[in-house]
Parts: C-alpha cells; structure tokens; sequence
C-alpha cells in the first residue's frame, strides 16, 4: 500500500510540473507527455482539481489545465532539495501538524538529519511550525492559511489602533476579494 502511495504521489508531483511549466496544456497532450493511460492520468487530475492545486477550463472540444496559486512549487522550482527532503515534505502536506517526533518514528531519521531537514525546508519558506494543542507541529505553507494568518495580524493591529478603520476595511475587502478569485 505505501510504494502505490509513494507511487501516485510521484505521479502527481510530476503531473504538477508538468502543467506548471506548460500551462495550458489539453488531456490529450498530458497523457502523451506523462505517459500515462487515460484512467490513471483522469485519476490524478481530478484529484489535484479537487483540492484547487490546478484548475482547467473547457476551450472548444478541449479542456486544459493550469496551476494555480495552491500548487506546491517545491519539485519544480527548488531542485536543491534532496530525496530524504521531498520525503518530509510531502509527509508534512499530508499531515498537517505532526510533530517532529513523528517524523522521526516513521522515517527512522537521526535527530540531526531531521533538525537538518526542517530548518532547511522552513529557511526556504516551504514550511512553518504551528501550535496544534499538543505542542509544536510541522505544517506546509498553503495560501489559504498564509492568508489566515494575515487576516489575524490585520485585526490583531487594528485592535490595538496601529491601523485605522479605514485601512483595515479596505485590506480587509481586499484580502477577500483575492480568496473568491481563486
């Protein structure tokens, strides 16, 4: 079970740069570049359609994909990273807030190498610890929670008076305006 894990999320990572450095691209031209039979790459777009990391649009008889603002850019912008990096990584997408500890237990990593891996995947702004009720946890950032996050600091400011009404009804029209957008 876990290698077909390991498996489809590969397939997706790859699908995801794929779209991303040709935006535009039809069903037809995806599965011819990845591969891929028409079910399993179905499968995987409406997965990832799904969950807002692509979207696409009918044009005539075809229909293309684009990435949007949600995909993960780790694989295709940030080769730096290595396996054992993208391993964590793509553990922490799919477990928002697990605790280091946890990591270490399934991955059997070396407190070192794990302390090496998360202070490199925070320096490059791939994830955040968070406070989950039980301590500090590990979680990548999403837009949607980039933008929580600045939608508290803007009310927390405007509370203690460093923005006036004005300003902070106009960011906060704005801020709502970019989450219907996307």
């Amino acid at each position: 079970m876990r290698e077909r894990d390991d498996a489809d999320h590969l397939t997706r990572d790859r699908l995801i740069e794929r779209i991303r450095d040709r935006p535009g691209l039809s069903f037809s031209d995806l599965m011819r570049a990845m591969n891929l039979n028409e079910g399993t790459l179905r499968y995987h777009l409406n997965y990832l359609e799904k969950r807002k990391i692509i979207r696409s649009r009918k044009e005539g008889v075809r229909r293309l994909y684009f990435a949007t603002i949600l995909s993960p850019t780790l694989y295709v912008q940030n080769t730096d990273l290595s396996r054992e990096d993208k391993r964590v990584l793509t553990l922490i997408r799919h477990h928002p807030g697990i605790k280091p500890s946890d990591i270490l237990s399934m991955f059997g990593l070396t407190h070192n190498d794990l302390n090496r891996i998360v202070h490199k995947l925070k320096r490059e702004r791939f994830i955040w610890e968070v406070e989950n009720g039980n301590g500090i946890g590990l979680e990548v950032i999403t837009r949607k929670r980039l933008i929580e996050e600045i939608m508290l600091d803007i009310i927390e400011r405007f509370l203690k008076g460093d923005i006036d009404q004005n300003t902070f009804m106009r960011l906060k029209s704005w801020i709502e305006e970019e989450e219907q957008n996307n």
